[in-house]
């Protein structure tokens, strides 16, 4: 007989997807916070990317590329010290999205940022237009890789 530590990962599982509800995020332990600098329903692509801005001319050209930047200034970053990280969500319903950092770590020479994606739950009425998520945060600065790890997450 399979141990109660083995049967009750699946059964929340199975319950989510019975509910129609996806299972719950992975487990992380406590990060740091990343310093969110911009959030914007329309400034992203049609699919999911990410982009690591280590230079003023990068960040400068990222940050004239936007839509709708009128009336915002362009914040300052100190790239000596910190690095921006750019994430979108891809195309999707709106009604309640939400694109968000959740922390980040830093091991070896690799960066890992948590990127958690929220939708409305599949049973509940969305609007028919369609939202291009986009967030971008400062961190501390590293050379190394910045990996983004994304999951979603229903209302």
């Amino acid at each position: 007989m399979p141990s109660p530590a083995r049967i009750l990962p699946l059964l929340a599982v199975l319950s989510a997807a019975v509910c129609g509800r996806e299972p719950p995020a992975p487990p992380h332990p406590p990060l740091p916070a990343v310093q969110r600098l911009l959030y914007e329903e329309t400034g992203g692509s049609g699919d999911a990317k990410h982009w690591t801005v280590r230079d003023a001319r990068q960040w400068e050209a990222l940050w004239n590329g936007l839509p709708d930047r009128a009336g915002r200034t362009m914040p300052v970053v100190d790239f000596s010290r910190e690095m921006v990280v750019v994430v979108t969500a891809g195309r999707g319903s709106s009604g309640s999205p939400g694109l968000a950092f959740e922390g980040y770590q830093a091991h070896g020479d690799t960066t890992d940022v948590w990127v958690r994606r929220t939708w409305p739950c599949r049973s509940c009425g969305v609007a028919d237009d369609v939202t291009n998520l986009l967030v971008a945060g400062r961190i501390p600065r590293r050379d190394g890789p910045v990996r983004i790890i994304r999951y979603d997450a229903t209302e």
